[in-house]
């Protein structure tokens, strides 16, 4: 008499499987969501960093400072438009900040300290467009 040999995995083996997948899901997940946070609040730091840097270039060339983003592109000391800034001049300080709100804004403070930036509404006093108090908008200031 001779013995037939079953080929393939049994139902046990293929949800033990699938229950080591889903373990090891649960623990991916939250880290590629903090990666894709950290990545967005890196961007805004380096979008302020680059915007600073151009106004400080365009100031002391110009003798003037900028009105407006699209001046900086158009005197090419910015290559493209920023998406999502707004950008207001009062007196001699230029606020350069993110049209709306961004989650966790105070993580921000804790990627780069040398950046100007501040989540207060505060920071809008002088400018007559002033956010509401439910949302956390980073500020640049660059004060001449």
């Amino acid at each position: 008499m001779s013995l037939k040999r079953k080929s393939g995995f049994s139902l046990y083996e293929v949800l033990i499987v699938l229950a080591v997948i889903a373990i090891l899901g649960t623990f991916a997940v939250p880290m590629v969501n903090n990666v894709i946070s950290k990545a967005k609040m890196t961007k805004i730091v380096n979008d302020m960093k680059v915007l600073e840097t151009s106004i400080i270039q365009y100031y002391y060339n110009e003798n003037a400072i900028p009105a407006d983003i699209n001046s900086l592109i158009t005197n090419n000391y910015l290559e493209n438009s920023v998406d999502n800034i707004n950008f207001s001049t009062k007196s001699n300080v230029v606020y350069v900040y993110y049209d709306s709100s961004v989650e966790k804004a105070d993580d921000l403070e804790k990627l780069d300290t040398t950046l100007k930036w501040s989540s207060s509404k505060t920071d809008f006093s002088t400018l007559s467009d002033v956010p509401d108090e439910t949302n956390i908008y980073p500020v640049l200031k660059v004060s001449f």
